[in-house]
């Protein structure tokens, strides 16, 4: 039987995100800023699909989402593990400092009923 390692249950979600190195990569050609995908998101972290290798121990801040778009997220993560996939990479990223995280609700809210007279 597989034990589960991670803390927190995640949940599938599809966000652009903004990703930025908080130092220089030990790759000389790689871009200091860049974007990426979150494929799934827990409250201690994410996985992220992306077209720049990041390597584990590296820290990014991850921007994510909106006001508009009714789910934010702003925090410096690090990296844990990265692997190839086709068409890029993908990685996992441990929250060290959230900033904001602001999830509203898809639900209307129910109407009100009509006071009685």
């Amino acid at each position: 039987m597989v034990r589960e390692k991670r803390r927190f249950e995640r949940f599938p979600v599809f966000h652009e995100a903004s990703v930025k190195r908080l130092a220089a990569s030990i790759d000389p050609a790689a871009h200091n800023e860049f974007p990426a995908r979150v494929v799934d998101l827990s409250r201690g972290g994410a996985r992220l699909e992306l077209r720049e290798l990041v390597h584990p121990s590296e820290k990014l801040h991850v921007v994510v989402g909106s006001e508009k778009a009714g789910f934010g997220l702003d925090a410096t993560s690090v990296v844990r593990w990265s692997e190839k996939i086709t068409g890029g990479y993908q990685a996992g990223v441990q929250f060290v400092e959230i900033r904001k995280f602001t999830l509203k609700s898809s639900k209307k809210p129910a109407p009100e009923k009509p006071k009685e007279r």
